[in-house]
């Protein structure tokens, strides 16, 4: 999974491997990583029926998300602060074909946690290049400060395939008690040159539903 960190140092970690450098948070700051569960508190046991391939080939996806990444530039601009975020591959799950794209590669998913006003909130985005009705972004708002945002999002993605890639209202309406919104996103994939307007759009609809 391509992970976000925000306010490192650059130090590297005794002992880290790989392609990425692991570091020491900042002064005060938060480790930001996506494979932590929850900005504070630890990930509970749970029961899943999916395999979680979250091979280290996600970065291969980003191209995949036009507008995804500018939208989340904006909103820091607004003021918004990163907390963590990334791309993950959709899980495996038997007899469900949707976590696999029409040309044959894995359909993902791109997130990001973001804190505005003192309150979390998360953004989602599906991969859908192949579906005529474009699936819309999903605006979540954290509902409890020891609520679980890698847990939540990996049920999320199997109630998403089964569902036929729809978002599952009945499990929203129950884990967020309304507090969430789907925005209607401008395009299936926006041209480079529109990005930035796309982008825009979005984040004024977050901003003020915020």
């Amino acid at each position: 999974m391509m992970t976000v960190r925000k306010a490192y140092n650059g130090r590297r970690r005794p002992g880290a491997r790989g392609s990425e450098t692991a570091s020491e948070p900042g002064e005060g700051q938060p480790e930001i990583i996506t494979d932590e569960p929850t900005i504070q508190g630890n990930l509970p046991a749970g029961r899943f029926d999916a395999v979680d391939d979250q091979s280290n080939d996600s970065h291969l996806y980003t191209r995949n998300f036009d507008a995804f990444p500018a939208m989340i530039e904006l909103l820091e601009n607004r003021g918004c602060r990163l907390l963590f975020g990334g791309i993950r591959k959709l899980p495996v799950l038997k007899d469900y074909s949707k976590r696999l794209l029409a040309v044959g590669n894995p359909r993902c998913l791109s997130y990001r946690v973001l804190n505005y006003a003192s309150r979390n909130y998360a953004l989602l985005e599906v991969d859908k290049p192949d579906i005529n009705k474009g699936l819309s972004i999903l605006l979540l708002e954290q509902p409890r400060p020891d609520f679980t945002w890698h847990a939540t999002v990996a049920e999320l993605e199997q109630r998403l395939i089964k569902k036929s890639l729809r978002w599952p209202t009945t499990y929203l309406d129950e884990t967020f008690s309304g507090a969430y919104r789907r925005i209607s996103h401008h395009g299936v994939r926006a041209r480079e040159t529109m990005v930035s307007k796309v982008a825009y759009q979005d984040v004024k609809a977050i901003c003020y539903w915020s």
